[in-house]
């Protein structure tokens, strides 16, 4: 029979999958101001401060913070967009600012990230979009580096009534506490280093784990990250990996798009968008451990002594 006698290796958003016996612990964040949304008059400037924290079991990580434009399709699929792509008239990106991009979290520590947003009195009314995105950053070669992201979506409704300045705290002047999530994956999967003609999924080794606590309503989505300069039109393929932290440039591409599903029956076909995977309409902890399938034909071949097929797999949780 056909085979691929290479190592396959997928790098996900949480989790690296690798041929290498190396458990490690689960990396998590938990971030307190999970979501923003408010009615705020044309002229305005107000902020919102979001906590940013790990557990004591976690590892040391270094954290990144972004603002990015909002995109969602008629399927409700929603995908962050860079400035270069955000040209949205609905965007709010430009009108949002952070006191820090990226900092350093020991484990059990914790940091408040000030957005303040000032909105021009041109801005007209209606609503504008954005997310902040809160990740750490991988770490370690060779290993299995533990990444998780926590998206907040801000909504802002302009008003162009009262024109009264003033600071507010997002949902933190509300009775009720602040939206709060957290996010953990951990684990390791592996396919082999033999993939068959046809499916391989892993059906028994369910050994990748996804954590939610929550105390608002929360939607887990997943993406091709197309990170670390992922060639173009390879959006949800794996391709050919160098073998250490980079894609081999004009490297081979698998036929079929990979998959993965909360259930091990219905599988999300990944793209460079975030496709709701696992939804949660209650306060309260939720585990998965998802499924992973790729499909081999025979018309994709070996890569290089030392290459791989691999794919950045982003698992981004959010509140709704």
């Amino acid at each position: 029979m056909y085979t691929i006698n290479r190592y396959f290796l997928l790098l996900l958003m949480g989790i690296l999958i690798i041929l290498v016996i190396c458990p490690g612990p689960a990396s998590a964040i938990s971030v307190v101001g999970a979501k923003y949304m408010e009615t705020v008059n044309a002229g305005d400037t107000v902020t919102h401060t979001m906590t940013v924290s790990t557990k004591a079991t976690d590892p040391s990580m270094d954290i990144v913070v972004d603002v990015l434009g909002f995109e969602q399709t008629k399927g409700k699929s929603y995908s962050p967009l860079s400035a270069a792509d955000d040209a949205s008239p609905d965007s709010a990106r430009k009108f949002i600012t952070l006191d820090t991009g990226s900092f350093h979290l020991n484990p059990g520590e914790s940091k408040n990230v000030t957005a303040t947003i000032v909105i021009p009195e041109d801005a007209g009314d209606g609503e504008r979009y954005a997310i902040i995105s809160i990740h750490n950053t991988p770490a370690g070669v060779g290993t299995t580096p533990f990444i998780t992201a926590i998206s907040v979506p801000v909504t802002i409704t302009i008003t162009q009534h009262g024109h009264q300045k003033g600071t507010a705290e997002g949902s933190g002047k509300h009775k009720n506490p602040k939206p709060t999530i957290g996010l953990s994956v951990s684990g390791t999967q592996t396919f082999g280093d033999k993939m068959l003609v046809g499916d391989n999924v892993n059906t028994t080794a369910n050994t990748v784990r996804t954590t939610v606590i929550s105390n608002v309503p929360w939607i887990l989505t997943v993406r091709d990250d197309l990170s670390i300069s992922k060639p173009v039109g390879t959006a949800g393929y794996m391709a050919e990996w160098d073998g250490i932290s980079a894609y081999t440039v004009k490297g081979k591409v698998l036929t079929t798009p990979f998959e993965v599903s909360e259930d091990g029956t219905t599988y999300v076909r990944l793209t460079g968008s975030s496709l709701p995977l696992l939804k949660g309409n209650t306060a309260g902890t939720f585990v998965n451990h998802p499924y992973f399938k790729q499909t081999i034909v025979l018309a994709d071949t070996r890569v290089a002594i030392g290459h791989s097929y691999g794919m950045v797999v982003t698992f981004d949780v959010r509140a709704t």
